[in-house]
């Protein structure tokens, strides 16, 4: 065990003698708000040693004192009795090892044949003005994300002897002891727990504890979490977060100190979308379909961003329509089945929809379709499968859902979906806005028939995109003018043709999805934008998906912090699942017992936080919920560029709101 009185504080800690410490942030030298436990390195040289050593990477460096001989020996004394006496008083069987001064606790287990995350070593730290032990394997470094997504906060530091003091009662001078200790708080790594048996030293660096480690979990009672990164995983982590920054930098918007949590009615965009826009309405302004070098442009633009949408969703035999917004080419969608279908038959739709994918069907009914609604089920906030496999008859026309409610946030099984409305002949068509921001779109493993998001929610220009069999395009008449074959099964859905400069912005976000797909390793910054440095490799759907797949990663931690949060906060009750997993994004409502939505998001407003209340369009799914529509929810709706300072700041708030 060392004991170290860092710039005033203390910090105790099991760790093999001689070797190197890893943790970073820590100490009032250095506040830590989102700087990496991994930044850097605390080295001491010999057990015994009177300084200990801290260095950046760019070897600056600190003198860090250790405790003085008495408080060392004080220390050990104390901390030896305690931790035998309590062992004894608890039932545990245990052996205490002799060794010499420099082994430690980790050799003793690696000579010992046990794992080297049995060598276990402890940091006392406080957390939210808590104090909190965390017990950790003496192979592995503290992970900054890991601790910060563990304890629910960025407000994370080393105590100070003096609080430490105060927190045992212990008087000035005296030791605080090792059972008191782990009276407080404890979170264990996982890998601790998980072995057979624990190596640790206390008190004495000559000799060292082994003990069952489901003894030492019996006597601690700690929560079990993982904490830690090995050697390999704690630079990737850097990397990772530097990389992270640079992404958020692309975007001008977010620049300015708002923090923005509104990105489910619509994101940023990144420069290099918007100057796409610019340089096309500048240098490409013309109509397509005309032989002069203006319009050849113009035409290719247009023909390129048809063929990027169907790429960005994997299309397979489907074709990709452009249109002003989802709502526009839903209701396109629902007129031209308006004329093929027969009265009698039978439209299902999902209760969490959003207005934009209920009202062009439930319009229907005035031709004499039959409206059956598949009804959620409030104690999970989604739609049954087996529910709707009772509503599902051959007179089923389609079944119209959303993959991702706008306002619950939890991702439905389309795919399941899918096949079981195959079964009766039934097309569906998804709304896919919600779902879109947050992951990568398939429509071919999914096997639908009909798939709609909007670009301007993805990132990108203010357009929508409708995604469409061949078979289902060709079996609908056109929207477009009399003398459009309806062989032409995208322009006949396109009457005017799309936006050509939200087809050039669409485009330039394959540069942004490029940027954010690349590590970044060994890149030095450029003095071109990195949007511009990435527009010069090709967006391909390998690129899609692994930036998508950064971009959930980014986004996790930031979800569990808030619904962390939202689940222990006082009168609040959350509208969708109140865990975190894979089929969760970004999308996160509440309500309060006692106070308004809009009277929350008022006060929210008032602090440069953007988020939203109301039904979000989702007003039967507010119905079914016994929430007042006008009224309906607050909504917080976060992407990968937003930060965990961001979720603190808004946390902050809601404490004084709420």
């Amino acid at each position: 065990m060392q004991f170290l009185r860092i710039l005033g504080g203390c910090c105790l800690y099991f760790t093999p003698c001689g070797a190197r410490m890893e943790c970073s942030g820590f100490g009032p030298w250095r506040a830590w708000h989102g700087a990496g436990l991994e930044g850097r390195r605390f080295r001491a040289r010999a057990c015994g040693q009177d300084a200990i050593r801290a260095h950046s990477g760019k070897r600056n460096r600190a003198i860090i004192g250790m405790g003085t001989a008495e408080e060392a020996a004080r220390m050990s004394a104390s901390l030896r009795e305690r931790v035998i006496a309590r062992l004894e008083a608890a039932g545990a069987a245990y052996r205490v090892l002799r060794h010499a001064p420099a082994v430690g606790s980790l050799r003793i287990a690696e000579t010992r044949g046990m794992p080297a995350s049995a060598g276990a070593k402890a940091l006392l730290v406080r957390a939210a003005g808590a104090f909190v032990l965390l017990v950790l394997p003496g192979d592995r470094r503290l992970s900054s994300p890991k601790l910060r997504r563990a304890l629910g906060t960025h407000d994370i530091r080393l105590a100070r002897n003096d609080e430490l003091l105060r927190a045992t009662g212990c008087r000035p001078g005296e030791v605080p002891p090792f059972g008191e200790l782990f009276g407080l708080p404890v979170v264990m790594d996982l890998r601790v727990a998980a072995n057979r048996e624990v190596a640790f030293t206390a008190g004495a660096t000559d000799e060292s504890f082994v003990m069952a480690a489901e003894d030492l979990v019996r006597i601690v009672q700690p929560r079990l979490d993982d904490l830690t990164c090995d050697e390999d995983e704690a630079p990737r982590a850097r990397e990772d977060e530097a990389h992270r920054l640079r992404v958020r930098e692309e975007f001008p918007a977010l620049q300015t100190g708002v923090v923005f949590l509104e990105n489910a009615g619509g994101s940023q965009v990144p420069a290099c979308v918007s100057d796409a826009i610019r340089a096309y309405m500048r240098e490409s302004y013309a109509q397509v379909g005309a032989g002069h070098p203006l319009s050849v442009k113009a035409t290719g633009t247009v023909e390129a961003a048809h063929a990027f949408a169907r790429m960005f969703g994997d299309a397979g035999d489907r074709e990709a329509i452009l249109g002003p917004s989802s709502t526009a080419l839903l209701n396109m969608l629902a007129a031209a089945y308006a004329r093929v279908l027969k009265p009698g038959q039978e439209i299902i739709l999902a209760e969490t929809g959003h207005e934009a994918n209920l009202g062009p069907w439930k319009r229907l009914a005035g031709l004499g379709i039959v409206i059956r609604w598949w009804r959620m089920d409030p104690r999970t906030f989604a739609c049954p499968l087996d529910s709707l496999v009772e509503l599902l008859s051959p007179r089923t026309a389609l079944v119209a859902l959303p993959h991702v409610s706008n306002l619950v946030g939890s991702i439905v099984d389309l795919a399941q979906v899918v096949s079981e409305a195959q079964r009766v002949g039934a097309a569906v068509v998804a709304d896919g806005v919600a779902y879109a921001p947050h992951r990568a779109i398939d429509v071919a493993r999914w096997d639908v028939d009909w798939y709609v998001y909007s670009t301007y929610k993805v990132y990108g220009p203010h357009m929508a995109v409708l995604y469409g069999t061949r078979r289902a395009l060709a079996a609908l008449p056109g929207a477009n003018h009399f003398f459009v074959p309806e062989s032409d099964l995208v322009y006949k859905f396109e009457p005017g043709g799309p936006s050509h400069e939200a087809c050039a912005g669409l485009l330039a976000l394959g540069a942004y999805l490029n940027l954010v797909a690349d590590g970044g390793e060994g890149i030095e910054p450029p003095a071109a934008s990195p949007c511009d440095r990435a527009a010069a490799a090709p967006c391909e759907r390998t690129t899609v998906e692994r930036a998508f797949a950064r971009m959930e990663r980014w986004e996790r931690p930031l979800i569990e912090r808030l619904i962390r949060y939202l689940r222990e906060a006082p009168g609040v009750r959350l509208i969708g699942p109140p865990h975190v997993d894979a089929r969760r994004v970004g999308t996160i409502s509440f309500v309060h017992e006692t106070k308004s939505s809009r009277e929350i998001a008022a006060a929210i407003d008032r602090t440069e936080i953007a988020i939203r209340h109301g039904h979000m369009y989702a007003w039967h799914l507010c119905r079914a919920l016994d929430l007042d529509p006008a009224d309906g929810v607050v909504r917080v709706s976060l992407v990968h560029y937003n930060t965990l300072e961001e979720i603190e700041r808004l946390i902050e708030v809601l404490k004084s709101v709420l």
